[in-house]
């Protein structure tokens, strides 16, 4: 059953009462109300309409108002105008502890391709072979005519870069750079270590320690806020290095080499009463401005500091401070340096003639094996284990350089006599120049 709609009682009595049908009358008021509405929807939607279109109009006024602008002013480079997080290339200086400069930064240019604009790659080819004679002309011309963006050169002399420019080639582009230069050059080649582009694919491409003091203090090194005040200069960093001290170790042990047909040196000059290193050279070495590019390359092993070897007589006078430390001898107890000195299976010998004893001070410095031998047996094998232990010759150097922590020292398989007797020289034992 259909349920219909009530009507107004009086209405209906009101319609008979005429002689007319409630219904049609009904029918016609429904059809009014359904008039109405749908004007009013009419008019709602002719609202919306003219109110898009207005937009639409002002988006394309809006559009046409800038195109005039644009053909009517001078013609220019598209600007950057904000960046959210620039790279940074700023390092501080390093210098020896006289403030002179062992590592600093120069403004420099960086050469790239841009493929959309390049008119002819196999003259531009031509043209970087001929500016720089390292890079290989049929590989350039190849990776030109690939038509994608690549680094030519990521740091380039004033002069190379007046000489790209005079190419004439668009599409041979140039972006800042910084680049990292060594004036010590050769002297501090294993101290200073080195430094790489972290971000090359980028304009402000970021200098990063890879090797040596670069890398050890790489944060301070590039600490935001060091060059935070433009009109004060950033603090440098002050190594215990002293330059012209480093130099003339150099140069005595390029003598020494020379004199001794050697394949190589290392010197190590301290300071006695605090421990700095003043001078640390290891040979051969090369110039840190044109570091090997192979990791492995022999030429950036630190002898000084990452070559173990066995330093033979460097260890008497540890063996002497044992035993004046525990009572056995002092300066002028006589000590016995018979020699051959043969224990058990063992048999120690003297490089060179001696008395039958000396004193003490004197085993030290006609450097007697046999000597430093009894004086370690009488020691003990525990007591000279604890003073190595304690002179930190079991541990990697504490030093400033990433390369040091890899030489870990070398002892005796088991402490034994012939062992004991052996390190008492310096042998059976292995350790860095620096240690």
């Amino acid at each position: 059953m259909t349920r219909r709609p009530l009507r107004p009682l009086a209405g209906v009595i009101r319609a008979r009462r005429r002689g007319e049908n409630p219904d049609l009358i009904e029918a016609h008021r429904r059809a009014e109300r359904l008039q109405e509405t749908r004007l009013q929807e009419r008019r709602r939607a002719e609202w919306r309409l003219t109110l898009m279109g207005f937009m639409l109009l002002a988006a394309f006024s809006a559009a046409t108002i800038r195109m005039a602008r644009l053909a009517l002013s001078e013609p220019g480079e598209p600007q950057v105008t904000a960046r959210a997080a620039p790279l940074s290339a700023a390092r501080a200086d390093i210098t020896d502890r006289q403030g002179r400069i062992l590592a600093t930064n120069l403004p420099t240019e960086a050469v790239y391709t841009q493929p959309n604009m390049m008119v002819d790659a196999k003259a531009a080819a031509e043209g970087l072979a001929r500016i720089f004679p390292d890079l290989d002309r049929a590989d350039l011309e190849r990776r030109l005519a690939r038509g994608r963006f690549f680094w030519v050169r990521q740091a380039i002399s004033p002069e190379q870069k007046q000489q790209v420019h005079d190419l004439g080639e668009p599409g041979l582009q140039f972006a800042p750079r910084e680049m990292r230069v060594y004036p010590g050059g050769a002297a501090v080649a294993h101290l200073i270590g080195a430094v790489g582009l972290r971000n090359p694919e980028v304009d402000a491409a970021e200098l990063r320690g890879t090797a040596g003091v670069e890398l050890w203090f790489d944060d301070w090194l590039r600490d935001p806020a060091r060059f935070a005040d433009p009109d004060r200069p950033p603090e440098a960093l002050a190594l215990s290095i002293d330059l012209p001290v480093q130099v003339a170790l150099r140069e005595t042990l390029l003598e020494g080499i020379a004199t001794y047909s050697a394949r190589g040196g290392a010197g190590v000059l301290m300071d006695a009463r605090t421990g700095q290193v003043v001078a640390m050279v290891s040979l051969p070495d090369f110039d840190p401005n044109l570091r090997p590019k192979n990791p492995r390359d022999r030429l950036l092993f630190n002898r000084a500091a990452q070559g173990l070897y066995e330093l033979g007589s460097v260890f008497k006078p540890f063996t002497a401070a044992l035993a004046m430390e525990r009572g056995i001898a002092g300066p002028d107890t006589l000590i016995d340096t018979t020699s051959p000195f043969v224990w058990n299976r063992s048999r120690i010998h003297d490089s060179h003639r001696m008395p039958r004893e000396m004193p003490l001070w004197q085993v030290i410095a006609k450097s007697s094996n046999t000597g430093s031998a009894r004086l370690a047996l009488l020691a003990g094998a525990r007591a000279q284990r604890d003073l190595l232990t304690r002179l930190g010759l079991f541990d990697p150097l504490p030093l400033e350089l990433p390369e040091a922590a890899q030489a870990r020292p070398i002892p005796p398989e088991r402490w034994s006599e012939p062992y004991v007797m052996r390190v008492a020289f310096g042998h059976s034992i292995a350790v860095t120049p620096v240690h």
